[in-house]
């Protein structure tokens, strides 16, 4: 059983929520076994301080029976649980709770009941569309089999991914193809001008989506290419709360503008062109010239 409880602000987690969050933890690991044996298991949540034998030894049975009639599948209990510890006020920390529940709805399968309630609630949860949830449900990789070998952190959880720090390159480029798809009319100049040479490998499959699907950059996003749907909805979700504003946009698209002159003059020079590179030195000066008048010193 489960008994779910608030959680307390400060620097560190008391042991009664630490315990709570071990007792969650060996649920999830637990549904992963059952599964694998064809089993259903369902958590009903017990009222804070109670303890199940106390109930049924003493006057509560009824009340104790009722809590197990209303008890809750395992799915829904572990979208609740990563809302309920996700950090939902940050796009990271929405983006870790889509990695989160992705892998356990995929699992249930679109046809699953209560599959599409829970997706509205993961939505509703972190402010954004049903069908951006559903497409990182789609990409999710499948939840590992359970291992007996206690391969993990020490609980017997799978190692979590490391994030991949972005580079200033990346995080200008995401950041200007966010403002596209928030401002499409304008965004639109921006992906017209933008070259694959301007953006890092990992930005121009987004580049040569959006120059196709700008206004709806959800819709018909292919089901077999995981990388390319995560990177579009991290952008539909970042231009729901990245700030839009035409200087903003000609900034970044200045800033990786320099990049890929940078970029021009290091390969001009390694190929003895200097007459490309000077050119390109010029038109790098101009445009830093530029950057600084607007008030703004490139790194």
């Amino acid at each position: 059983m489960h008994r779910p409880k608030g959680r307390q602000g400060g620097r560190s987690a008391p042991a009664a929520q630490l315990s709570e969050e071990a007792g969650a933890d060996a649920m999830i690991r637990a549904q992963k076994v059952a599964g694998g044996r064809g089993l259903e298991l369902r958590v009903a949540a017990m009222p804070e301080g109670e303890d199940p034998a106390d109930m049924l030894q003493g006057d509560s049975v009824e009340r104790f029976l009722s809590l197990v009639d209303g008890a809750i599948d395992l799915p829904t209990f572990r979208v609740d649980v990563a809302l309920g510890r996700g950090e939902l006020t940050s796009l990271a920390g929405r983006e870790r709770v889509l990695d989160e529940v992705g892998p356990v709805l995929k699992a249930m399968g679109e046809t699953a009941l209560g599959f599409d309630e829970l997706v509205r609630k993961v939505a509703d949860r972190l402010d954004t569309d049903p069908s951006l949830v559903l497409a990182r449900v789609r990409s999710a990789p499948d939840e590992p089999a359970p291992r007996a070998d206690g391969d993990g952190d020490g609980n017997g959880r799978a190692p979590r991914p490391v994030a991949a720090t972005l580079t200033p390159r990346e995080t200008r480029e995401r950041a200007l193809l966010a403002m596209c798809i928030a401002d499409p009319e304008n965004g639109q100049r921006y992906i017209d001008r933008l070259t694959e040479e301007h953006l890092s490998p990992t930005g121009q499959p987004a580049l040569r989506w959006l120059r196709e699907h700008l206004e709806e950059p959800m819709a018909g996003l292919p089901r077999d290419d995981a990388v390319l749907t995560s990177l579009i909805t991290e952008l539909v979700m970042r231009a729901e709360s990245e700030p839009v504003s035409e200087t903003a946009m000609q900034l970044n698209f200045d800033l990786l503008e320099q990049q890929r002159l940078e970029d021009g003059i290091s390969a001009a020079q390694k190929a003895g062109d200097y007459e490309g590179s000077s050119r390109l030195a010029r038109e790098r000066a101009e445009l830093t010239e530029r950057i600084a008048h607007a008030g703004v010193v490139s790194s």
